[in-house]
C-alpha cells in the first residue's frame, strides 16, 4: 500500500530567511490560499505577526527578540558574513547534486544567539551545520574533517573541546586558519547578553596566550539594509542550508544535506501538521536547535508564526515545569523520557499547567500506558509524530480529543501533506506491501535531503533511483494511512530521543588488553522511557564467567574500566547505562556479522555501574 498526500501550495523558489519572515501562514500569503479542506484552513491566521510580536525568550532575565528585531539583527548578522569577513555563495556546481558554501558550525547549546546566527549564515548564502556541544574532542574531530567549516561559534566551556579537536587536524592548513585567522566567535551562554544589548558595540578580535584569535559573536554585526540574493531556476534546490548529523550504522555520524528548497518545503508542511496551531503559540524551547525535531518543529516555525519560544539550554524537569506555567506554554514539544516524566513526577501538582494544549513527542517510540497517564494526570494529549534527519517531519497524530487520539495509540498517525508512504518487502525487491504487512517504510517528500555529506556510496544505498528514502524502519500501514514503528531494520540504538551506532560504541570498547571481544546491543528502561546501549563483553580470562555466583570483583573492576573507557571518548547518551554483560562468546554468522537478534539469549554475567533497572533487552 502507498499513502499519497498531494501537496497544493507552490515549492517556494527562495532563500529561507525571506519565507520565514514573509508571513508565510497569513491568509493572504500563496502559501494559503488552495487549502484544500476545513481542518487545515483553521491553521492559517488572520492578522500578520507583529512587529514586536517575542520570538525568542530568555529563561532567566525576560529578555525578549521580537519579530521586527529578530529579522533586523539576522540581516546584520548576514551582512556581517558577507563583508566583514568577506564569504559568499560558492559557485554553483551544476553537475552536481548540491553545492555547500563556507559551511558555519554552530557548537553552542540553545541560547538566544543561536538562531539569528543560524538564519544570518543562511541569508547570506552560506551552509549552516550543528553539533552537539557536549561532543568529545574526538566526536567534533569528525565534524570539522568531513565538513570543513570556515567558522566556528562555541562557548568559553565548548572552547577547549574545539581546539583539542583543531589540533588533532592532519590539515594543519585548515588548523592554522582557526587558531589564527580570526574564524573562533565565543557566545556566553552563562551571561546571555543577546536579548538586552543593541549590536553597537562589539567586540574586538583577540589573541590568548597560545596564538588563538577569537571574537566575541557579536562582532559579526554588519550594517543595516542587507538583502538576500535573489534566485532563479533550481537554485535553492541545489544551495544547501543546513547540514544535521545522524549516527550512522557504521559509526561516525552521516552530515545530512538539505537544501533551502527543502526546508522551505518543510517549514509549510510542519506549520499543517496540527491542526489547533494558532497565532499565540508558546514554546517551551529545550529540545536542541541542532535536532531535527527542535529546528524544524520550534526554531523555524516560530518566525513563520509568530511562535514565542522560551530558550533552554539544558533540559532540567523543575524549571521546564515553571517556565511553561509561567509563560503559559500551550504546545510542548518533548522526547519519550519527558513524557515518562510528567507520567510520574510528584512535581506536577507545583504548577498551573492548564494553558498546555498538547505535547508532540517524537525521537522514539512512546508507550500507550505513558500516553494515557499523562492525559489522565494533565488531561494533555501527548501525540506521536514520526521524522527523521534526512526526510524532516513525516507523519503525525491528528487528534482534537481524548477520543480521536485514542484509536491511534500505538501508531505515529497520517503523513503530513505532500508526504507519500509507502511500505516494501525487505528482502530488496521494492514489492510494495499491502494493508498492514510488515515491510520497511520508504518515504518521499519536497523536504528529503539531498544525500549525505561527501558520501556518494551511502546516499546511494539510501536513496532510490527513483526518489524514495529509505529509512530502515519497519512498521505497516492501516486502511487510513496511519503509520505503525514496529522494529529497525539497522542496528541503531535510540538513546534519549538521540541515535547512536553500536559499532562506534565497539570501537571506544576495542583495544582494551583484558577484552577478547565485545558487542554492543540495547536495553529498554520502563523507567526512563529510553533505550540505553548495552554491552556484551569476553573477557580475556574465561575463568571469571561464574554464572552461579555474584560478579567477580575481577569483573567489576573490568567493568568499571571499559564504562570509563566509554565516558572518556563519548558523549553521555552513549554511554554504558544499560550495563555490562560478561558472556563466553559473541554470537556470529559464518562470516563473522554480529547477530544482535541473539542478544537476549545470551548467558552472562551482568554488571551495571550506574544502577539502572533496565527491563527488555531489543538488540
Amino acid at each position: 500500500m502507498t499513502v499519497d498526500s498531494e501537496i497544493w501550495f507552490p515549492i517556494p523558489e527562495s532563500n529561507l530567511v525571506p519565507l520565514l519572515f514573509s508571513n508565510p501562514f497569513h491568509k493572504s500569503s500563496i502559501y494559503t490560499t488552495n487549502v484544500p479542506t476545513e481542518q487545515l484552513r483553521k491553521r492559517v491566521l488572520e492578522r500578520r505577526i507583529s512587529p514586536t510580536r517575542p520570538i525568542f525568550i530568555h529563561p532567566d532575565t525576560g529578555a525578549q527578540i521580537g519579530w521586527a528585531r529578530l529579522q533586523n539583527d539576522v540581516y546584520r548578522f548576514a551582512d556581517g558574513f558577507r563583508n566583514k569577513l568577506g564569504f559568499k555563495p560558492a559557485p554553483l556546481r551544476q553537475n552536481e547534486p548540491y553545492t555547500v558554501s563556507s559551511p558555519v558550525l554552530l557548537h553552542l547549546p540553545n541560547c538566544m544567539a543561536y538562531m539569528p546566527l543560524f538564519f544570518g549564515a543562511a541569508a547570506a548564502g552560506l551552509s549552516v551545520t550543528m553539533c552537539n556541544p557536549y561532543y568529545t574532542p574526538n566526536e567534533l574531530l569528525h565534524i570539522l574533517v568531513t565538513s570543513r567549516p570556515a567558522i566556528v561559534a562555541t562557548t568559553p566551556m565548548g572552547l577547549p573541546v574545539v581546539k583539542d579537536a583543531i589540533n588533532q587536524l592532519e590539515d594543519k592548513t585548515q588548523a592554522r586558519l582557526y587558531k589564527e585567522g580570526g574564524r573562533i566567535f565565543i557566545v556566553n551562554v552563562a551571561h546571555d547578553d543577546y536579548g538586552l544589548c543593541t549590536g553597537s558595540h562589539p567586540h574586538d578580535l583577540s589573541r590568548d596566550a597560545e596564538g588563538w584569535v577569537t571574537a566575541d559573536y557579536k562582532w559579526l554585526f554588519g550594517r543595516d539594509g542587507f538583502q538576500p540574493d535573489e534566485w532563479s531556476g533550481d537554485e535553492n534546490a541545489k544551495r544547501v542550508c543546513c547540514i544535521l548529523w545522524s549516527s550512522g550504522t557504521s559509526g561516525k555520524s552521516k552530515g545530512v544535506v538539505l537544501t533551502h528548497k527543502a526546508m522551505c518545503a518543510g517549514t509549510i508542511m510542519q506549520g499543517f501538521a496540527d491542526p489547533e496551531f494558532g497565532a499565540d503559540e508558546c514554546f517551551i524551547g529545550f529540545v536542541p536547535f541542532f535536532h531535527v525535531l527542535g529546528l524544524s518543529c520550534i526554531a523555524l516555525l516560530a518566525p513563520a508564526m509568530g511562535a514565542s519560544v522560551v530558550v533552554m539550554p539544558r533540559f532540567d524537569l523543575d524549571r521546564f515545569l515553571q517556565l511553561a506555567s509561567v509563560h503559559r506554554a500551550t504546545l510542548i514539544h518533548i522526547a519519550p523520557p519527558v513524557a515518562v516524566a510528567l507520567a510520574k513526577t510528584p512535581l506536577i501538582g507545583k504548577y498551573d499547567l492548564s494553558s498546555i494544549r498538547a505535547c508532540s513527542s517524537g525521537g522514539a517510540p512512546l508507550p500507550a500506558d505513558v500516553i494515557r497517564t499523562v492525559y489522565d494526570r494533565l488531561g494533555v494529549l501527548v501525540k506521536m509524530g514520526y521524522g527523521a534527519s534526512e526526510a524532516g517531519g513525516i507523519t503525525s497524530q491528528m487528534a482534537n480529543t481524548w477520543a480521536e487520539l485514542e484509536p491511534l495509540l500505538g501508531t505515529t498517525g497520517t503523513p503530513f501533506k505532500g508526504v507519500q508512504i509507502k511500505i516494501v518487502d525487505t528482502e530488496g525487491s521494492g514489492r510494495v506491501l499491502p494493508i498492514g504487512e510488515e515491510g520497511e517504510i520508504l518515504i518521499k517528500s519536497p523536504s528529503l535531503m539531498s544525500g549525505y555529506l561527501n558520501d556518494p556510496e551511502t546516499t546511494k544505498e539510501t536513496l532510490t533511483p527513483d526518489g524514495w528514502y529509505r529509512s530502515g524502519d519497519i512498521g505497516t500501514l492501516d486502511k487510513d494511512g496511519n503509520v505503525k514503528i514496529t522494529d529497525r531494520m539497522k542496528d541503531m540504538i535510540k538513546s534519549s530521543g538521540f541515535q547512536c551506532s553500536p559499532v562506534e560504541i565497539e570501537g571506544a570498547l576495542a583495544g582494551h588488553t583484558k577484552v577478547a571481544d565485545a558487542a554492543v546491543g540495547s536495553i529498554y528502561s520502563e523507567e526512563h522511557g529510553t533505550e540505553f546501549p548495552r554491552a556484551y563483553v569476553v573477557p580475556m580470562d574465561r575463568s571469571l564467567l561464574n554464572y552461579t555466583q555474584p560478579p567477580s570483583k575481577e569483573l567489576v573492576d573490568l567493568a568499571w574500566e571499559l564504562s570509563k573507557r566509554v565516558e572518556s571518548s563519548l558523549i553521555k547518551y552513549k554511554w554504558l547505562r544499560g550495563g555490562i554483560v560478561f558472556i563466553d562468546q559473541v554470537p556470529k554468522n559464518p562470516s563473522g556479522k554480529i547477530l544482535r537478534r541473539l542478544f537476549k539469549n545470551c548467558r552472562g554475567v551482568e554488571v551495571n555501574i550506574y544502577d539502572q533497572h533496565p527491563r527488555q533487552a531489543k538488540l
